[in-house]
């Protein structure tokens, strides 16, 4: 290992980021559950789309499923 990595992977570096950076580990709005906050109500609205956006691949996927199924049994009738 270079002399340079063992350097940056000192823990007094590691502290002191800590230090300097730490308050960005803060609990924002939407931890502390105050609903009126913006930030709230962008969560909420970006759960609503992923649940939206997972409903329509899991459909799509049931759709093929279906497709196959229906395939199959009509190579089944005409063999």
């Amino acid at each position: 290992m270079s002399n340079r990595r063992l350097r940056l992977a000192n823990p007094r570096w590691i502290l002191m980021a800590g230090f300097f950076f730490g308050w960005q580990l803060l609990a924002c709005d939407v931890c502390y559950g105050n609903i009126e906050s913006p930030q709230v109500q962008g969560m909420s609205m970006a759960i609503a789309f992923l649940l939206v956006i997972i409903l329509m691949v899991l459909m799509t996927i049931a759709g093929f499923i279906f497709v196959l199924w229906h395939r199959a049994k009509l190579c089944q009738r005409v063999n």
